[in-house]
């Protein structure tokens, strides 16, 4: 799928191949990264807890997050114009996009 994105435009299929690899990079699989940018360690004399606030508010991450979802969301809608072009320059969601983008 995302060598079709970059045949029909390599720079919104390059996008969504970025996208795509940091999603996977920074939580959509476990991994080592991931956790450990999450995993907080307590100890006392008594015993060791382990937290994981995933998405907690308010955090790096949290934040990191939501600036993805809207790039994914961007992008998608970015790929679905190359699809019905003519249907989104007549709703004027061409121009919209390239203006979101610039914000990102």
């Amino acid at each position: 799928m995302l060598e079709l994105a970059k045949s029909i435009n390599a720079k919104d299929g390059s996008v969504a191949e970025l996208l795509y690899d940091r999603t996977i990079d920074y939580g959509a699989h476990p991994n080592e990264q991931a956790l450990m940018q999450v995993l907080q360690l307590n100890e006392s004399a008594e015993h060791a807890e382990l937290k994981m606030n995933y998405l907690d508010g308010g955090s790096v991450q949290h934040g990191l997050a939501l600036k993805t979802t809207a790039r994914v969301g961007v992008c998608s809608l970015t790929l679905f114009r190359s699809v019905y072009k003519e249907r989104f320059d007549i709703l004027g969601v061409t121009g919209a996009i390239d203006h979101i983008k610039n914000g990102l």
